[in-house]
């Protein structure tokens, strides 16, 4: 744990630091990585086998809670009655932060559990990235926002809303919110335009598709990638509802919006979740 204590003793180099304490701005920050893997399920939802990416580059500690959490992993059985074991793309976001005591513990946050089944029925045909605001750069705080979109059988773009924005620095509460502010509506303002290749009916009733994508700011692009196996600064932000799904009568998806690897489409849908807590307690 040693690195992570390192890395959130680094906050305090950051250009915003001014009225607030240090130490209450690193109360508000966690370290983070991303996890990938694949893993198998029996038709009666139990875990056949769990195969993580890169094994041998994850601190133990990971690696360990990883293996006693997915010891107790179940999910919804089959409903297709289908006798074939399902193969699934895993992403876990794994999290630590100091605690009352001093100590620090690691847990998973989230995870996306995908359809490999869905591959290829949903992929971009037309996506001109945001452009990394000024004020950002200037202020070097990149960030991830994760976006809600609706996609409609011809392709297009019909609604799109950011759920989540996600910071890798710690500044001040004000300076916060201005840069997710700046980050969620860049997002938005360019993505509405985006174009998708569909092949099939969706995956809600209406024939539309229902997708989360994370889009990353900064000047590495592809971060957590490119630092697999290693802990970052994580300044999780809240979790907005989308007020448009109201209007098609869907639902609020399920809040697991920062388990998405960079570059990833993810069908809302079609994941399935573990039947009781990730960490198996």
């Amino acid at each position: 744990m040693r690195k992570i204590v390192c890395l959130l003793c680094m906050l305090v180099a950051t250009p915003a630091l001014c009225t607030e304490t240090v130490a209450s701005m690193q109360e508000r920050a966690e370290a983070s990585m991303l996890v990938t893997g694949l893993i198998d399920i029996a038709p009666d939802g139990t875990l056949s086998s769990i195969a993580i990416d890169h094994r041998q580059e994850l601190p133990a500690e990971v690696a360990s809670l990883i293996d006693r959490a997915s010891a107790k992993w179940r999910f919804p059985a089959d409903p297709s009655g289908d006798a074939d074991t399902r193969h699934v793309a895993m992403t876990l976001r794994i999290v630590a932060r100091t605690e009352p005591d001093g100590a620090y513990r690691s847990r998973i946050r989230g995870a996306t559990f995908g359809d490999r089944k869905l591959d290829g029925q949903i992929r971009y045909k037309s996506r001109v990235s945001p452009r990394y605001s000024l004020f950002a750069y200037q202020n070097r705080i990149s960030g991830d926002v994760y976006l809600l979109m609706r996609v409609d059988a011809s392709g297009k773009v019909t609604d799109v809303a950011a759920e989540q924005v996600n910071l890798d620095t710690v500044t001040e509460a004000s300076m916060q919110a201005q840069i997710r502010r700046i980050f969620a509506e860049t997002c938005v303002n360019v993505a509405k335009y985006w174009t998708f290749d569909v092949t099939g009916a969706g995956n809600l009733a209406d024939g539309a598709w229902l997708v989360r994508v994370p889009v990353h700011f900064g000047m590495v692009q592809d971060r957590a990638t490119q630092n697999y196996g290693k802990w970052l600064v994580y300044v999780p932000g809240p979790h907005e509802p989308v007020r448009w799904l109201g209007k098609y009568n869907y639902p609020q998806p399920a809040s697991n919006t920062d388990a998405l690897p960079g570059g990833s489409l993810q069908p809302v849908q079609n994941q399935l979740a573990v039947i009781g807590p990730l960490d198996g307690d």
